[in-house]
């Protein structure tokens, strides 16, 4: 499993947005990965991939900052954060009519980033296309920002090293038709986190 801590910065946000926007470039257009050459899809993707952490804000800050490795509670604690983000997502979406779309989108994402191609993923357990294309995608750029990213427990991991543990040594873990497509945008996710 791959921990991430909420990063709220702008730099996050921007990276987040424009690996989406690059995944989706690099995307087949064929089935339902056909959405992710509809222009107003992918705007509203690259808005909402921003907040798929959203829930970590309820984690203890002596869990998201630990330097070691989690137990079991801990870990339990941590993946309560998809449900209680969507969660808060979806009480605003019922109060705000008019943003429907985009909050829906949110919350579909915030929820299913951390479920796995192979279904041993979170909180659902969801499995193959059964999780949201949207949610397939998030999970997939998010990873790739963390693992090139310091934290508490780990250093910041070259590009040429995070490419080659999604793609390689991450069996099961994502989207095989989206890790062709991060294959394919390798040196574009490059140079975004290096902007």
């Amino acid at each position: 499993m791959f921990r991430e801590i909420l990063s709220l910065g702008p730099a996050h946000s921007e990276r987040m947005a424009r690996y989406v926007r690059a995944l989706a470039a690099a995307a087949p257009d064929r089935g339902e990965y056909s959405r992710l050459k509809d222009e107003r899809f992918v705007g509203l993707l690259e808005t909402v991939a921003p907040l798929h952490d959203l829930g970590m804000v309820a984690v203890p800050h002596n869990i998201l900052h630990k330097p070691g490795t989690l137990d079991e509670h801990e870990r339990m604690v941590v993946q309560t954060h998809p449900v209680m983000g969507a969660e808060w997502v979806t009480a605003t979406a019922e109060k705000c009519p008019a943003e429907l779309s985009v909050l829906t989108l949110a919350a579909e994402v915030i929820r299913s980033h951390h479920e796995r191609w192979d279904g041993a993923g979170y909180p659902d357990g969801l499995a193959g296309d059964a999780i949201p294309l949207a949610g397939r995608v998030v999970g997939l750029v998010s990873v790739y920002d963390a693992l090139r990213s310091r934290r508490p427990y780990r250093p910041a991991l070259s590009h040429a090293r995070v490419v080659r543990l999604m793609t390689t040594e991450s069996a099961g873990q994502f989207d095989p038709t989206l890790l062709a497509a991060l294959g394919s945008a390798a040196a574009r996710f490059e140079k975004i986190y290096q902007s």
